[in-house]
């Protein structure tokens, strides 16, 4: 899963560099996203991005709750052919 790599420039301070992941959406249709700031490299908010930096335990998890997600949207979807 890849999401998209934003780079902050604060008026103080250094640059620094987050991604934005698309999760899905809820129950109610609104998107779901992951947000993380604060990376002095872009290559580390990249690494971070893609489950390398964030832990697998952490990344297991969002994982799981994409799939429910998504699963939850098929469902509404099959409900809504019938």
């Amino acid at each position: 899963m890849r999401g998209t790599i934003i780079e902050h420039q604060p008026k103080q301070g250094k640059k620094t560099f987050g991604y934005s992941l698309f999760l899905g959406r809820d129950e109610t249709g609104k998107q779901v996203r992951q947000l993380r700031r604060g990376f002095k490299r872009e290559k580390d908010a990249q690494d971070a991005d893609v489950g390398k930096g964030i832990g697998a335990e952490l990344f297991r998890e969002l994982e799981a709750r994409i799939k429910t997600l998504m699963d939850a949207q098929a469902l509404r979807r099959t409900g809504e052919d019938r």
